[in-house]
């Protein structure tokens, strides 16, 4: 029925696995909880392993890292049920009926369900501010909004699929820095025609970056999506992202070297307005296009 699939790195996942297991035991189904741990520090190791206490709970340890597309596709080697449920390592379940909504929409033979994403509402410290702030607006969003644009709004962090999906589309495993294999694997399930489901059924996001560090996983990302670009062969792909519409936009109208101008001019002092959370997400968003600018070929 169901393989719980847990890519960790350098996360302490007792909690989530504790939680998962005693809804899966509820539910009286046949599944298992797979744990992958990409090269994590050896503290992480030693509390994870432990977990593995039964047959049903398996722990794999990588010495190399190998990213994020490559160890999704990695647990089609371990799974020993057709449905894959994803969850991001540094995911909280915060209802009790989480893996009962996930197999009603397995008896109805969905192949992709999204689950979605929430925050905390508590405001965080300034340091912390930006990523709980993105995270809030850009990606909590309800099934009903996220279904408008079903591929669009696929995200790795909580989601089940079908293995043999899968094993047809993969995560690109060109793909080896941080960012953006969620958007082409959506990508992928649209140009197969393979729908998505998107559900309210979130796991909340637990760990939140300091400024500085989700500004470096945003640039990291933007790197990817550059080199996503190079290889992807459809200009139906720049309708999938905001920030590939307005480039697109910019450089028909001869804009593209005025942004890098820009950038090489103002984007220090634009960051360090981000930093300190002046601005909002919009200059935020202005920052990510100056970025991108200077990568896109």
């Amino acid at each position: 029925m169901l393989s719980v699939c847990i890519p960790v790195y350098n996360c302490d996942v007792t909690n989530l696995v504790r939680d998962l297991w005693a809804q899966l035991e509820k539910n009286k189904i046949p599944s298992e909880i797979i744990l992958i741990d990409d090269a994590s520090n050896i503290e992480f190791r030693q509390i994870n392993k432990k977990l593995a206490k039964t047959d049903r709970i398996r722990y794999v340890q990588l010495e190399k890292n190998i990213g994020r597309s490559r160890i999704r596709n990695l647990f089609l080697s371990y799974n020993g049920y057709d449905y894959l449920l994803f969850l991001d390592c540094d995911s909280q379940i915060t209802n009790h009926n989480y893996i009962k909504h996930y197999l009603k929409q397995i008896e109805h033979n969905h192949l992709v369900i999204c689950g979605g994403r929430s925050y905390l509402d508590k405001r965080p410290d300034k340091k912390h501010y930006l990523r709980w702030k993105y995270g809030l607006e850009r990606e909590s969003i309800l099934a009903e909004k996220r279904a408008e644009k079903p591929y669009q709004s696929f995200m790795t962090n909580n989601f089940v699929v079908h293995a043999k999906v899968l094993s047809q589309i993969q995560f690109d495993e060109r793909l080896n820095q941080y960012g953006h294999e969620d958007t082409l694997f959506g990508f992928r399930l649209k140009q197969n025609e393979i729908s998505v489901t998107h559900i309210d059924n979130p796991t909340q996001h637990i760990y939140s970056e300091s400024n500085i560090e989700f500004i470096q996983k945003s640039e990291y990302a933007l790197k990817s999506l550059a080199e996503i670009k190079k290889f992807i062969n459809d200009k139906g792909f720049d309708n999938e992202l905001k920030i590939l519409r307005i480039y697109k936009k910019t450089s028909r109208f001869g804009m593209k070297y005025v942004l890098v101008w820009i950038g090489f001019l103002f984007a220090p002092l634009i960051l360090s307005l981000v930093k300190k959370n002046i601005g909002g997400l919009y200059l935020f968003d202005f920052y990510k296009l100056l970025y991108f600018s200077r990568l896109a070929k």
